[in-house]
């Protein structure tokens, strides 16, 4: 049963700040404690006392809450799978003091976080996400007035809808400040990102506020925009374009490697009061120059694990590997590894320009025969390999075979019935200790179906150790195409037993300006 008054008022005299648990599995009957949580984060809250934390574990809990006049920490396990639902009932968090941390807030019908407070203190809404409300009045996101002093830092806010502010709203003298969050894609009659009216203060520091249409200022408001990715406005190091996000239509607005927003945040930020980078805190968790915006983009180089007994639901690493490659290329950076296990994979990949490492255990352990045990199978389908964005010659595929790739096309549907195998277009990959074999490139006019192995087409790919064997092509070039100024580089590379149907070039067939280099062929 529940913890009577007086005892809790006892517990915190004796023992001081008290931690309040709350878990989908627990009962509002409860004590509250980690043994006997509660089921509601209100009952969490109604029990607190000042400086209290309420820690509730991650589950979809469908309440309106709001903190009274207390000042306490309401701290989610983690903002992504930790959710409040307003179920369409109100707004979803109303406080005036204390820390909101770690929570996705959503579904609010008077938008997503009210936050009204003519004291001293200064609350904090941090690692959240607030998306998906709507009100008819002010601040689909975020609405802070009456004097707040307010702290948004870490959080994403988007998909939000209001009269006035889609994003955040701050009105009556309030004090808004925005550090390293994202602003996008929110929508209001006026300010659909940010909304700044009568006497109120917004600060905006290392952060993105794009895709919304419009910043507005009112009434002898104030804005300030620093180190910032900012639609319509500039200021101290800001900048006002594409921050290049990874794919906000899924809600990811995690930055791309090419994104402008990395590395240009203020550079000589200062979290801790001690000196510029003597510690973490000034800087990115990955050591380098803060990024604009709620995510940073880790620079630090990666091995992405592959097995065909894993699952693309795991993280990739060793111990809860992928199941497909190309899910190791798209969770990887540049610079990062796709280390695959032995085994068939039946896929067709591309890099995406992405400049990575993909390698058999041929990688780790220089045992060249893991490239006939470890299969990428185009099964018919498409090219099985395609590098065409840009990709250098730190993109290297090593230790594979390469095998049943089919493309097929006319010459209108470029760049089909091309490059079966590998394709290489404007770009420089490093192929090396691979075996292309049995790919097909087919098609159905004189200018289609070539390079049934490997077709370069402006393309200056370096091969070192590769057997190219048994491909087939249309028009020319059954096991290397290489055309308009390619200038492929070949390295002790066998080309055997490839076949060209009606065209030229059963092995080889290089025209337009190709210049390629042949050592030990």
């Amino acid at each position: 049963m529940r913890k009577p008054a007086v005892l809790i008022f006892l517990f915190n005299i004796l023992f001081g700040k008290t931690t309040w648990h709350v878990s989908t599995s627990g009962l509002d009957d409860n004590d509250g404690s980690e043994e006997s949580p509660f089921a509601t984060i209100q009952v969490g809250i109604d029990a607190s006392s000042d400086g209290d934390t309420v820690l509730v574990a991650a589950g979809n809990y469908i309440e309106i809450v709001n903190y009274g006049e207390k000042n306490i920490t309401l701290q989610g396990e983690d903002k992504i799978t930790t959710i409040i639902d307003g179920n369409a009932s109100g707004t979803v968090v109303t406080m005036g003091k204390g820390v909101l941390d770690g929570f996705t807030i959503t579904n609010g019908s008077s938008g997503g976080v009210q936050i009204d407070n003519y004291s001293t203190f200064h609350p904090v809404i941090s690692n959240a996400i607030i998306s998906g409300n709507t009100t008819s009045g002010n601040g689909g996101g975020v609405e802070a007035t009456g004097y707040s002093d307010v702290t948004i830092k870490h959080t994403l806010i988007y998909d939000n809808n209001s009269s006035w502010g889609g994003g955040v709203y701050a009105d009556y003298d309030a004090n808004v400040y925005i550090k390293n969050s994202t602003i996008a894609y929110n929508s209001a009659s006026v300010g659909n990102g940010l909304m700044v009216y009568a006497y109120a203060d917004m600060h905006v520091e290392n952060s993105i506020v794009q895709f919304n249409n419009s910043v507005d200022t009112w009434s002898s408001a104030y804005i300030n925009i620093s180190y910032s990715n900012v639609e319509g406005l500039g200021g101290n190091g800001s900048i006002d374009t594409d921050p290049l996000f990874e794919d906000h239509i899924n809600g990811d607005f995690s930055l791309q490697p090419e994104s402008p927003c990395i590395d240009a945040g203020d550079p000589d930020i200062d979290n801790d009061g001690e000196d510029y980078n003597t510690d973490i805190d000034d800087q990115d968790p990955d050591g380098t120059r803060i990024d604009m915006g709620a995510y940073y983009y880790d620079q630090r180089n990666f091995v992405w694990h592959v097995s065909i007994e894993g699952s693309d639901e795991n993280d990739g690493s060793e111990e809860n590997p992928f199941a497909t490659i190309q899910k190791g290329i798209d969770a990887s950076g540049h610079g990062d590894t796709v280390l695959v296990q032995e085994g068939t994979y039946l896929e067709n990949i591309n890099y995406n320009g992405k400049n990575i490492v993909i390698g058999s255990l041929t990688l780790t352990t220089q045992d060249t025969s893991f490239k006939h045990t470890t299969i990428i199978d185009g099964n018919h389908i498409d090219r099985v390999v395609t590098f065409n964005n840009e990709e250098d010659s730190t993109a290297v595929l090593c230790g594979f075979t390469i095998m049943n790739g089919f493309s097929e096309g006319t010459s209108s549907e470029f760049p089909a019935g091309r490059g079966a195998g590998i394709w290489c277009h404007f770009s420089s990959p490093t192929i090396t200790n691979c075996i292309i074999k049995d790919n097909e490139a087919s098609g159905l006019d004189q200018f289609t179906g070539r390079g049934g192995g490997i077709a370069c087409l402006t393309a200056s790919p370096k091969l070192v150790n590769v057997d190219i064997i048994n491909n087939m092509s249309f028009m020319g070039g059954g096991g290397l195409y290489c055309r308009e100024f390619a200038s492929p580089q070949l390295y002790n590379v066998r080309i055997i037993g490839n076949h060209s149907t009606g065209g030229a070039g059963g092995g080889v067939h290089l025209e337009s300006s190709s210049d390629p280099i042949f050592e030990n062929v």
